[in-house]
């Protein structure tokens, strides 16, 4: 068979695409791909789809799950900006979303688009590799359901393989936890664990705990804890806060409705700059020492309301970062300061993204780039990177895409969605094929191949996230601009889309595959008296 570089088939045949993961990227990829007429077959390791969000119990039946979501987890985008963009969530469901009605609507979804019979439960893939004719191998196993635990089977006689003409990697990017290599970790006498295992505060009652991260898990975490916990200690690398954003901000609006579309047409400086104003005149000024060094878009933020008012009781203490950590519990930080009869240390410190699954996955998903010197882990500028064209194609590997390896500044489920809808617009010949590998790197290393956040050494993962969705969105042909959206659609959808709340709805007025109940969708949530659904 021939097959044209990121492009269609040369044959009738509909063209075979593996999916690697069944979360919210993999139905997204799924969804797509039927309804470009494609053939999909995703493969899921465990026993239902939701991947990051399907809660699972961290037991001895089940060490290591895949899923990294804690009990009390809440989304950090509001409902109307988290949907899939021609399946709004329910208006009747809350505001922000706990991680049981986030695996009911991606459920929902399956069902409603029909994708259950294209997906593979209790399949792990052993190895993807590339033939010589720009076709994969999938090798596959099927695994053995006890309730909830997955049993591994004979490898010898369970072995599957496949051939596929694309492959699609939706394994996401929160899975292997990643923990620094402190001094004296290994004798510490105290309790280690990565919050990836973190399930409830029950087990940390009356214990003195060390977490260390201050991202949205690090903040949380610890926020929780430090109702049970007799005390709680949070480390930073620069013993600062990152910024906290409350979830409601102006006239009790979800935060995430300030960022409008005509916002990310103002340079940058002016965004930090409205941003911070906002967080500041509702949640007021931390004091000087524990403020954030850096400007809101270029730096990390957390949501979570109850954080400065445990910081202001003491319940939870600011720290800088550790420097050892000594075998009769007591931790030395990068200070001077001390920490005595620390019971458990967790680390909220991120993710390794890892896929060994995948036959010489570094060199693809970093371009034989060697970082190895310059990133040293989530607290180095430089560790949220890889070597994509526009965050999903490898340059040097044919007819392969990464979905959600990108962090988005905002909602993730759209960003994947509109990824998916570039792939097999791609595959399809519905969009321009892609550059030359030598035009690829050329653009990756410039930055000009979609909008990234510029402060690293090497090409950033996270994207501001209306910016990068437009990029996309350009070359499929769904971008709503406002003289498009006016010229088409009037004043009032004009006014919506430029001022009203940034949803992926947006994406579904123009160019293929539109939703009918698009229009109608952004009047009533932009034009309605607001509620506390919105």
């Amino acid at each position: 068979m021939n097959v044209n570089t990121y492009g269609s088939l040369e044959n009738a045949r509909k063209p075979r695409i593996a999916i690697i993961g069944a979360g919210s990227s993999g139905l997204a990829a799924i969804k797509q791909c039927l309804a470009d007429d494609l053939d999909p077959m995703c493969f899921e390791q465990d026993t239902a789809i939701g991947g990051q969000w399907r809660y699972v119990e961290v037991d001895e039946n089940n060490s290591d799950p895949h899923s990294s979501m804690y009990k009390s987890l809440i989304t950090n985008t509001s409902r109307v900006t988290t949907c899939f963009s021609d399946f709004p969530i329910p208006n009747n469901w809350p505001t922000y979303l706990s991680h049981k009605l986030i695996q009911q609507y991606l459920e929902s979804y399956a069902e409603n688009f029909d994708l259950y019979p294209y997906i593979h439960l209790n399949t792990k893939v052993i190895k993807v590799s590339q033939s010589s004719d720009n076709r994969w191998k999938v090798k596959y196993q099927k695994l053995q359901q006890s309730n909830e635990t997955i049993i591994t089977t004979n490898i010898d006689t369970d072995m599957n393989e496949e051939e596929f003409d694309y492959v699609i990697i939706c394994t996401g990017k929160d899975s292997a936890g990643w923990i620094p290599n402190y001094n004296g970790r290994d004798t510490f006498g105290g309790k280690q664990m990565h919050s990836h295992l973190y399930r409830t505060p029950k087990p940390f009652e009356n214990k003195r705990i060390v977490v260390v991260g201050v991202g949205n898990s690090g903040i949380e975490i610890a926020s929780e804890l430090s109702h049970f916990a007799s005390q709680v200690y949070l480390c930073s690398r620069d013993g600062r806060m990152p910024w906290i954003v409350p979830r409601r901000l102006l006239h009790g609006r979800p935060a995430d409705h300030t960022l409008k579309r005509i916002n990310s047409y103002f340079p940058v400086k002016i965004q930090n700059y409205m941003v911070e104003s906002i967080i500041n005149k509702i949640s007021g000024q931390p004091p000087p020492e524990l403020r954030p060094r850096t400007s809101f878009f270029s730096s990390m933020c957390a949501l979570c309301s109850e954080f400065p008012e445990r910081l202001d009781t003491g319940t939870i203490v600011l720290k800088t970062n550790i420097r050892e950590l000594k075998p009769n519990r007591e931790i030395e930080l990068i200070d001077g300061t001390t920490l005595t009869d620390i019971d458990v240390v967790i680390y909220a410190t991120g993710y390794s993204l890892e896929l060994p699954f995948l036959e010489n996955w570094r060199q693809i998903l970093y371009g034989g780039i060697d970082f190895s010197k310059d990133v040293q882990g989530p607290d180095s500028e430089n560790w949220y990177t890889a070597w994509l064209y526009k965050m999903i194609f490898p340059p040097r590997c044919q007819n392969i895409a990464f979905i959600g390896v990108v962090r988005p500044f905002g909602a993730a489920f759209p960003t994947s969605e509109m990824q998916a809808r570039y792939i097999t617009g791609l595959i399809k010949g519905e969009i321009k094929s892609l550059p030359s590998p030598e035009e690829m790197d050329k653009a990756i290393s410039s930055r000009t191949d979609c909008p990234r956040r510029e402060n690293s050494k090497y090409p950033s993962i996270r994207v501001p996230i209306i910016p990068y969705l437009d990029c996309l969105a350009k070359d499929i042909g769904c971008l709503p601009t406002p003289i498009k959206v006016w010229w088409n659609f009037g004043y009032k959808a004009w006014k919506n889309v430029l001022f009203g709340v940034p949803t992926a709805v947006q994406y579904r007025l123009f160019g293929r595959q539109t939703w009918a109940g698009a229009l109608e969708w952004l009047d009533v949530h932009n034009g309605g008296k607001f509620t506390t659904f919105n």
